[in-house]
């Protein structure tokens, strides 16, 4: 965590690892920790600027739901994980969707 002066403390997490979702999912880690202290959480970049969509295999993506596109899983999983409040919407998500 770290704190600028006159703006409120963030942690930053990489949703491209699972661990903050996996720790989410359990009911803890710093998504959870950031709900509990009033935080906002936001997902700034959920498709990792566009490097996960590639990184992710068809079975992976027919786990999460099938018939999905790898970004719509991608967001999909984002957009589930508890604690995580806001995945503000940017150009490159609307162009990966199609």
């Amino acid at each position: 965590m770290y704190a600028v002066e006159g703006a409120l403390p963030s942690w930053t997490v990489s949703l491209i690892m699972d661990r903050p979702i996996r720790r989410s999912l359990g009911g803890w880690g710093p998504l959870v920790q950031a709900r509990a202290a009033g935080l906002t959480t936001f997902a700034s970049s959920p498709l990792h600027g566009g490097e996960l969509i590639d990184l992710m295999p068809p079975e992976l993506v027919e786990l999460i739901r099938p018939g999905l596109s790898p970004a719509a899983a991608c967001l999909l999983v984002a957009a589930s994980t508890p604690s995580l409040d806001i995945i503000p919407p940017n150009s490159q998500q609307f162009r990966a969707l199609g």
